[in-house]
Formats: structure tokens, C-alpha cells, sequence
């Protein structure tokens, strides 16, 4: 099995993981919707662009007044986070002359990790994901 097969798996798996708990389902179904469909990774930069302007509102860097940083949704900061990182991902799998950072993929895991711990979502779930037991 390919490496691009393998890490889509792994980040729907994820992304469904988070699905029920999300702060922002409407983003969450998006990015499964996406990554479901190797045809689709292209329109990653894109979905990409739309959850960064939701993650720039949520932050209050948007160019709105600031949001004081004892009212950020933390839990959605860290959503947004996670899905950007599987759109790079998946982006950079495409045939593509302007990818993310390389080191995207690199970054999926422990974001996930801090998402769960966000949500309330058990870590050894995120573990079972990405070092499932041979």
C-alpha cells in the first residue's frame, strides 16, 4: 500500500474520530468529504483558505475587533488547526508546483493529539489511529 494511501486513511480515521465532539462540523464534514475522494486533494488549497479565514475570525485576527484572549474558543482554534494540517497533507500529494511546507504531514499527529485533549476525545484513540498494534 502507498504512502498517500496509508495517510488517507489515517486522517479520515482521525478526522471521523473528532466528527461527533467537533466545535465546527460544518469544516469537519468538509475536509472527510475531501480527503474521501483522491480527485478532490487539488481543492485542498482552497478549503484550506476557508477554514484559515474561520481559524482568523475565531482568533480574532481577522482584521474585526480583537478577541480577548480569555473568550477564544480554544477548542475551535485547535479544530481548525488540525484540519489545515490534513489539507497540506493531502495538497502536497497532488500534482502540484506550489505545495505547503514538506513538513506538514509531520504535524498531523500531535495536533490530533492536542485536539483530543481539547475535546475530551481519549488520546489512546488518536494512538490506536496512528501506531495501531501489529
Amino acid at each position: 500500500m502507498g504512502y498517500e494511501v496509508r495517510m488517507q486513511e489515517e486522517i479520515l480515521a482521525l478526522l471521523r474520530l473528532f466528527r461527533d465532539r467537533a466545535r465546527d462540523r460544518e469544516t469537519n464534514a468538509w475536509v472527510i468529504e475531501l480527503a474521501a475522494d483522491r480527485a478532490r486533494w487539488t481543492g485542498a488549497h482552497d478549503l484550506f483558505d476557508l477554514i484559515r479565514d474561520r481559524l482568523l475570525v475565531a482568533t480574532g485576527d481577522a482584521g474585526r475587533p480583537p478577541v480577548p484572549k480569555d473568550q477564544i474558543d480554544w477548542d475551535r482554534v485547535q479544530q481548525y488547526a488540525f484540519e489545515e494540517l490534513c489539507l497540506k497533507a493531502l495538497f502536497n500529494e497532488t500534482d502540484t508546483k506550489y505545495p505547503f511546507d514538506s513538513c506538514s504531514p509531520f504535524w498531523v499527529a500531535g495536533s490530533a493529539i492536542r485536539l483530543a485533549r481539547a475535546l475530551g476525545v481519549p488520546t489512546e484513540a488518536v494512538i490506536t489511529v496512528i501506531a495501531p498494534e501489529m
